[in-house]
């Protein structure tokens, strides 16, 4: 049976993970405007499609951790656990 700390330390592995996802695609997010604000006209309907897709991805990506952090209990040895995130913001 594992134990809470166990448990605890396997989340916030999860959650540093998902931060590390997120950050990740918000340089996609940046990456891909930059090629949507210096593109042709020809190439700019697909760039700005692209950037699109980048958002949704950066988004998807933030939900996943803000899930994350949201089941998240830690409190210091000694110490209570602080109350859960019962309304994230709606971002």
């Amino acid at each position: 049976m594992r134990t809470n700390v166990e448990v605890n330390r396997e989340r916030v592995d999860e959650a540093i993970d998902a931060y590390i996802d997120w950050q990740e695609e918000r340089v996609h997010v940046w990456d891909a405007y930059a090629r949507w604000e210096s593109a042709e006209n020809g190439d700019a309907s697909c760039a700005f499609s692209a950037y699109g897709a980048a958002l949704d991805r950066e988004e998807q990506a933030s939900r996943v951790y803000a899930a994350l952090v949201e089941q998240m209990n830690v409190a210091a040895p000694g110490q209570e656990p602080c109350a859960p995130i019962r309304h994230p913001l709606p971002w």
